[in-house]
């Protein structure tokens, strides 16, 4: 495959661990499934969540984000 200047990367997500991860955090698994797809998203557009700082910063527009585009997945929250 030749390289795109449009293509940033991939986003892989276990779904045995997002159920896992689920179940942990007491939410529905799509929700965790939703979150772990845009926190994918915003790493691949360079957003770090390295430090605390970074980290809850992240975790903001993450929150933000899934509000906007999965609202019926977060209507409980």
């Amino acid at each position: 495959m030749d390289w795109s200047p449009h293509l940033l990367g991939d986003v892989v997500i276990s779904a045995e661990r997002a159920l896992c991860q689920a179940l942990e955090r007491g939410h529905p698994v799509e929700e965790e499934l939703c979150f772990l797809l845009v926190h994918g998203l915003l790493h691949l557009l360079g957003w770090d969540d390295s430090t605390e700082a970074k980290r809850k910063k992240m975790l903001k527009a993450q929150e933000e984000i899934l509000r906007e585009i999965f609202p019926e997945v977060l209507k409980n929250r």
